[in-house]
């Protein structure tokens, strides 16, 4: 087995931050020498060999580690979260003492009422300028470069082909349950005692190759399972059938046949009988007895079961079988056929292909000669299964297996017209609505809550509002953020004050219904994303991270995340939380993202519009939902509502880099890193030129390196 395991590094895209967040002042008691210091050095260059004058306030490593740290990383620029290291060799306000006090006086904390101050300025910049690797005589270090921007470079495809290592993953609940079904034609779900899923960002990967007892014993004991049923129910499925030696067949006689002994003998198109009695059944081909037909020669039970392991068994392996892999499957078959029936031999085979690993994992090993420096294209069946993982979740069909086997899946254009032709496929539908609830943070309704109702019915309208705007309208990606209607039924109508008629019929107790566009405009004002999303952090949390690909760093292990007491029991809400962005070690981070979180403040946490916010003491308040966009790279400014904040969002660039960053992540099971510079730019190029349409961005991701090729080891960047 050449595949090995890959665990993707955690992606946070990088922010344009300019320095740490200190929020307290050091004590020091000579604040006028420090400034003296400060104007003396401002025409200082300082070097990595040379040591700046520094005054005579300096922060120590706690308060660094404490203010600044969670962002800009430790001194040798490693754990970089967001703004950037603050080495000699990334750091720009780093010139001299007085460019970085003044960098950090006049910005930090990034968006606080309450800035650091010159004293507290002048400590942090002696401290950085004495302690940080190639300043004062510190060794330069040599660390990972950090996040790749969402946006990516195009500059970097003048580099050649890149891709990054995908490593080795195993199916999730999803993909197992589509592959099973669309192969043996049910609808069920298989998947109930498996362990959960685990995450790459948002979406659900198996990235970690270790499996537990318990596992394990799933697999074998649902492969037994799936593989009981379908030998049972061979006529569902198999596209052929079996001779049963233990049956004697008399074409067109006057006795009953089944149309499995008719198909064992005169082939898949044979059928049982034609306006006769079931006294009188007879095998026919066509409209003729098979008797009497030409085309009757028996079908050999040996090209059936090839048929089987061409088709069926190269569904499930998404992949031809080597010649060894079929001598072993068809072995398995005669050992449980023989003194049998051919049913319980197929039982057997399938059991064993289903406990098989080439089935419960996604291997890529690639082509075998390098395009770049350790950079292999997929083979055409592994791209074809890349495809099919992406589009459905599920094995290649016909049409796609057909594309690998002659060579049909090497141009852009060519990938590109399978794209097109699987994204128009229904199975598309049910992944894209998976990729919208995983991105939106939806949760799955709790059996037996009292909302779980109200869940089911808001997840519902997502889902469909969504897929309607995909796949009807051919929106634009700016439309999940201004879209004004839904599908809803007696709970949603109720949730949105919805009194109106529907604008056609009802599906499954859904219809399409015209909503307030000042209060359920937009996605994010839907009930499914607002109780999924705690107010104001989980919500705001979400734009950041998620929408704007920007970094949050976490909470230091010692900070009592808990909201501050506020003494006056009249204080507002918004007191209290406004309490919470001036506390160190906590307004650094809260200013990215609970002035976002405000704009939805006029809902509740079940997602019911409100008017009034309540203290403590029980005193109304009128809502306020205003507040501002700190650290992006075109919609900086002041909003009021939710209405306001979607429209900013929806036209940024930040946010169309960022959606579309979030495909290459559905599609690939990794985070993107620099390798995916240049495919993250060429991504972004192909949604721009068709104005970032929704279909057009998931195909798209198509047409990428990062798609197409991968690096079959681990490099330094893909740890």
């Amino acid at each position: 087995m050449r595949a090995s395991l890959g665990i993707a590094t955690a992606f946070l895209a990088v922010l344009t931050l300019a320095s740490c967040t200190a929020t307290e002042e050091p004590n020091d008691s000579s604040s006028d020498a420090s400034q003296n210091q400060s104007s003396s050095q401002s025409s200082e260059e300082i070097s990595s060999s040379s040591s700046p004058a520094l005054g005579d306030h300096l922060a120590d490593a706690d308060d660094y580690a404490k203010q600044c740290g969670g962002c800009h990383g430790n001194e040798k620029g490693e754990n970089v979260i967001t703004g950037g290291a603050l080495t000699a060799e990334h750091c720009e306000s780093c010139t001299s003492l007085a460019s970085l006090t003044k960098v950090i006086e006049d910005t930090m904390p990034l968006g606080g009422e309450k800035q650091c101050g010159h004293d507290c300025a002048v400590g942090y910049a002696n401290y950085i300028l004495q302690n940080f690797a190639g300043f004062n005589g510190n060794a330069v270090v040599d660390v990972d470069p950090g996040t790749v921007p969402a946006a990516g470079d195009i500059e970097a495809c003048n580099n050649g082909i890149n891709a990054a290592y995908s490593g080795l993953q195993r199916l999730t609940r999803f993909e197992y349950n589509r592959i099973i079904n669309d192969i043996f034609k049910t609808g069920e779900d298989y998947s109930g005692n498996f362990n959960e899923d685990a995450k790459v960002g948002n979406f659900s990967f198996n990235t970690v190759f270790a499996l537990s007892e318990q596992q394990v014993a799933s697999y074998l004991s649902t492969a037994k399972s799936i593989a009981q049923a379908a030998s049972q129910n061979l006529d569902a499925w198999m596209p052929c059938s079996l001779a049963d030696n233990s049956m004697t067949i008399v074409p067109a006689g006057d006795q009953c046949n089944t149309t499995s002994q008719c198909r064992a003998t005169y082939g898949s198109s044979a059928t049982d009988c034609k306006n006769s009695s079931s006294d009188n059944s007879v095998c026919m081909c066509g409209n003729a007895p098979c008797a009497n037909n030409s085309q009757d020669a028996p079908v050999d039970a040996s090209v059936c079961l090839n048929t089987v392991l061409d088709s069926v068994v190269h569904k499930a392996y998404r992949r031809p079988l080597e010649q060894d892999e079929k001598d072993n499957l068809l072995a398995i078959y005669e050992k449980g056929a023989s003194g049998k029936t051919p049913a319980e031999g197929m039982r057997l085979l399938l059991q064993t292909v289903l406990s098989s690993p080439n089935f419960i994992y996604r291997f890529e090993y690639g082509e075998a000669e390098e395009v770049t420096p350790g950079v292999v294209r997929l083979s055409q069946h592994e791209l074809a299964a890349r495809l099919a993982f992406y589009f459905w979740r599920s094995s290649p069909d016909d049409a796609l297996i057909a594309a690998a086997n002659a060579g049909q899946l090497k141009t852009s254009a060519q990938i590109k017209a399978q794209a097109e032709r699987m994204v128009e496929d229904e199975k598309a539908k049910a992944v894209v609505a998976q990729f919208h609830k995983e991105w939106m943070h939806l949760l799955d309704p709790i059996p037996g809550d009292e909302n779980e109702a109200l869940m089911a019915a808001a997840n519902e309208d997502t889902f469909r509002t969504t897929l309607s705007l995909f796949f009807e309208d051919n929106a634009a990606l700016e439309d999940l953020f201004t879209v004004s209607y839904g599908f809803l039924n007696d709970e949603t109508k109720a949730l949105y004050e919805v009194t109106g008629n529907a604008s056609g019929a009802a599906q499954d107790g859904f219809a399409r219904y015209e909503l307030d566009a000042n209060r359920r405009g937009g996605l994010l004002t839907r009930g499914s994303f607002l109780i999924s999303n705690s107010p104001p952090s989980g919500r705001g949390t979400f734009i950041r991270k998620e929408v704007l690909c920007g970094a949050v760093p976490p909470p230091p292990a010692d900070i009592d995340t808990a909201l501050p007491e506020v003494a006056d029991p009249d204080a507002s809400p918004r007191e209290k939380w406004r309490i919470h962005l001036e506390e160190p070690g906590c307004g650094g981070c809260h200013i990215l993202i609970d002035p976002m979180g405000f704009a939805f403040d006029h809902y509740e946490r079940d997602g019911m519009w409100r008017d009034h916010l309540v203290s403590i003491s029980g005193k109304e308040f009128p809502v306020e939902d205003s507040g501002e966009i700190i650290a992006t790279t075109d919609i900086d400014g002041f909003f009021t509502g939710a209405q306001e904040l979607q429209g900013h969002l929806a036209n940024s660039v930040d946010t169309q880099s960022c959606y579309t960053s979030q495909w290459l992540r559905f599609a690939t099971g990794r985070d993107p890193g620099f390798e995916d510079s240049c495919s993250l730019a060429t991504a972004n190029q192909e949604a721009k030129n068709t104005n970032y349409t929704l279909r057009d961005i998931m195909v798209a991701i198509t047409l990428t390196d990062a798609f197409s090729h991968t690096r079959p080891e681990k490099t330094d960047n893909n740890q």
